[in-house]
């Protein structure tokens, strides 16, 4: 009925920080905020950051370790990393059935076309080798579905 919608969103970083005898450590980092939205109104939502700074060294084996002269068989390289996740989303109110099918079939119809358009290119380690592509609309419901929908429309 009104031209906004109110979203819970949760987002979620995690990934394999270390591992001990036991067991696999997993770093996470979290974040759950409710939005107010307008239909069609882009929402941007920011915060998960991540730095990360290290330090590697490369060596020739022995000779790196000589004091004094080992400085000359070894490298060291400092590396920084910083990450923002930010999420863009635009929520688009379906007020009925048509609206809704008329999205799902313009996104269906760019997969398949995204599809077609990978199959022409093939890859390129196996060249002759076809890629899955989506059926076409009319092809994708079976048939009892396809006529149930046909009576539903000369009524």
């Amino acid at each position: 009925e009104g031209n906004a919608v109110q979203m819970v969103i949760e987002q979620e970083v995690s990934k394999v920080e270390g591992q001990t005898s036991l067991d696999v450590v997993f770093g996470e980092r979290k974040l759950k905020t409710t939005v107010l939205a307008n239909d069609g109104e882009l929402i941007v939502l920011g915060g998960l950051m991540d730095d990360q700074a290290g330090e590697s060294v490369a060596k020739v084996p022995l000779l790196g370790d000589i004091p004094l002269i080992g400085n000359l068989f070894k490298s060291t390289a400092d590396k920084k990393e910083k990450r923002n996740l930010m999420v863009f989303i635009r929520p688009t109110i379906l007020r009925d059935g048509m609206a809704a099918d008329g999205v799902s079939q313009r996104k269906y119809n760019y997969m398949r076309a995204e599809q077609i358009y990978r199959d022409e290119q093939g890859l390129s380690l196996m060249p002759h080798t076809a890629q899955p592509v989506l059926p076409a609309q009319n092809q994708a419901l079976p048939p009892e579905v396809r006529a149930f929908l046909n009576a539903g429309r000369t009524r």
